[in-house]
């Protein structure tokens, strides 16, 4: 259907007539634009920049409140590094803290085993018995 209105427009002339258009460029380009095909193109076209326009206009809007908060997120963005880098120092802290006092654990159960071997020992004299008589039980 796209072209039966111009098949009807160039039905009735001639070869003649036919050539001399072609070779017309004005006459060939006001055709053109009188085609419904075309003005509908057009049509399309203004109607398209005109929805991109109002579109873009109202983007526009949102810039404002976009930059606060990218301006907003920046800032949280870098107390979250400040926070994560004391959140490490103190993590380390804390580590060191866990193996010292685990250490300190150990070695005041290996104090108290060493008492309390002490203190057997000290019974064992006390009583007459020495390490080596130990031995022979």
């Amino acid at each position: 259907m796209a072209g039966a209105g111009s098949e009807s427009r160039f039905a009735g002339l001639s070869l003649v007539q036919l050539n001399e258009l072609l070779e017309d460029e004005g006459q060939l380009t006001e055709m053109v634009q009188k085609m419904e095909e075309t003005q509908n193109v057009q049509l399309n076209k203004e109607m398209t920049l005109a929805s991109n326009r109002s579109l873009a206009e109202g983007n526009l809007l949102y810039q404002p409140q976009l930059d606060a908060l990218k301006a907003r997120l920046t800032q949280k963005y870098q107390e979250l590094q400040v926070l994560f880098e004391a959140y490490q120092i103190k993590k380390t802290k804390l580590d060191k803290q866990s193996s010292n006092a685990s250490l300190e654990t150990l070695l005041a159960l290996l104090q108290a085993e060493g008492a309390k071997i002490e203190e057997d020992t000290e019974l064992d004299k006390k009583d007459g018995i020495y390490p080596a008589q130990l031995m022979n039980y």
